[in-house]
């Protein structure tokens, strides 16, 4: 998986918490909105995949909490918020955050086969929402190192 793929092996830190992934760290979020179980999220940061991580988080056997269909709907409601700041943690400091912004001015798609929600799914129609957060945070990024360059300047 590439550095953008929230499966990459990019290990960070935030809040405390070192997290192997950014699927990690997003699962982790899901779950203490979901449960406010410490003891959870710490199994699921401590997943020994982000594969697992997911699994953990969400409707498999292994699942620690599973949501019902109203958790479930509120969750998809704030997911995007959560997911940008999970890119903002993993893109906060280099190399990360370069690489990110070299990626400008490219639209970027997440190429899921299976994912229509946070990728582009099977069709290629899919709502590519993982590729939408990660271009505003790369926008964000990018004021902000404008916004600093304007401050330095005499």
């Amino acid at each position: 998986n590439g550095f953008l793929s929230n499966f990459s092996h990019v290990g960070y830190w935030s809040a405390g918490m070192h997290f192997p992934t950014s699927e990690h760290h997003f699962q982790c979020r899901k779950v203490m909105w979901a449960t406010g179980d410490a003891r959870l999220v710490e199994q699921v940061r401590r997943a020994k995949n982000p594969y697992t991580a997911k699994s953990m988080a969400g409707r498999g056997r292994s699942s620690v909490h599973v949501m019902d269909s109203a958790q479930q709907e509120a969750w998809s409601a704030v997911s995007e918020d959560h997911m940008r700041i999970v890119l903002h943690a993993k893109f906060a400091a280099e190399p990360m955050r370069g690489w990110l912004l070299a990626t400008l001015p490219a639209r970027l798609e997440e190429w899921s086969g299976w994912d229509a929600l946070w990728g582009r799914g099977p069709d290629g129609n899919g709502e590519n929402r993982l590729g939408l957060c990660l271009m505003h945070v790369r926008a964000e990024l990018r004021a902000a190192d404008v916004a600093s360059a304007a401050l330095t300047q005499p």
